[in-house]
């Protein structure tokens, strides 16, 4: 969720469709959900949503995936688009990225809440869904990286590291019977040695396939085999970055890891961007705070 604030009465501002600018270009949009309204000094912050939140609008198709995630993320638009008579998303390029993803529907969801357990449980580190400030959907295979060099480009960095929610052996299960079931444990021997033993159990009955179950743990240990090493705060001037692109630094003392995901971009008001950087990537979106605002009804 982002934060804009703004000097006028919010209520108008509920449920329209805004822009945000910074330096005349726009660089997000969504719908907005809410506002905190403080009257007494004529601020509102507006509480704005990322445009698939509009998912909401109906239940995802029941049935049966067999086909590359990319397929499915299309999938879902279409289904989308064929349910409202106001899209705020359409599917602008998609690129296969190379996930079978076997996996069945068989109780009512939301397409949001199959978007998110899509989008965030099974895309990778090695590819990426974009939502642009129109609402085209663009699926990639690959991701852009940025190199930043300590002391040059760098205004400030801040990090921590922490081992407290590694997991590096898995046991799984559907729970299902006879020729339904479904059951596996894998485990990563490197992380297993140098931070000990650390197991999660996991029964999920809507896997109905051992190749989707073991593409979704492969990619929980890919995230949680490792400590989280978090650059808090990465402060520059540079804008040609955005969430989900991948940065690595240059010129630094400390061993962190290349190719770490960009989470969130803050741009400030005094011309600088913050970064929150890390080697686990959250599904998040750009923050924008007190900039140009424009709204769609």
């Amino acid at each position: 969720m982002n934060t804009v604030s703004i000097n006028e009465n919010p209520e108008s501002y509920l449920n329209t469709l805004c822009y945000v600018y910074v330096d005349e270009q726009c660089v997000w949009s969504g719908i907005v959900t809410g506002y905190n309204h403080r009257k007494n000094e004529k601020i509102a912050d507006l509480y704005i949503m990322p445009r698939t939140i509009d998912l909401n609008c109906a239940f995802v198709r029941l049935g049966n995936y067999n086909t590359d995630l990319s397929n499915v993320i299309e999938d879902f638009i279409k289904q989308y688009n064929a349910a409202t008579d106001a899209p705020v998303l359409y599917m602008k390029e998609k690129n296969l990225v190379g996930i079978q993803f076997r996996f069945t529907f068989w109780e009512e969801k939301s397409l949001k809440e199959a978007w998110d357990f899509v989008v965030g449980k099974f895309v990778g580190e090695n590819a990426s869904v974009y939502i642009d400030v129109d609402g085209g959907v663009t699926i990639r295979n690959t991701t852009n990286s940025h190199n930043l060099t300590y002391k040059n480009n760098i205004l400030r960095i801040e990090y921590e590291k922490d081992i407290s929610e590694i997991v590096n052996f898995v046991k799984f299960t559907n729970g299902k019977k006879w020729a339904d079931l479904v059951e596996l444990t894998r485990s990563d021997a490197e992380s297993i040695t140098k931070y000990w033993k650390r197991v999660m159990f996991i029964y999920d009955e809507r896997f109905s396939h051992i190749t989707s179950a073991n593409e979704y743990i492969g990619r929980l240990l890919e995230r949680r085999a490792n400590p989280i090493i978090r650059v808090q705060s990465i402060m520059t001037l540079r804008k040609d970055i955005a969430v989900y692109d991948t940065i690595s630094i240059s010129n630094w003392e400390k061993n962190l890891p290349d190719n770490m995901v960009v989470n969130s971009v803050v741009y400030m008001q005094n011309g600088s961007v913050s970064l929150d950087v890390g080697t686990n990537m959250i599904r998040g979106h750009n923050l924008i705070h007190n900039y140009e605002i424009h709204r769609s009804l």
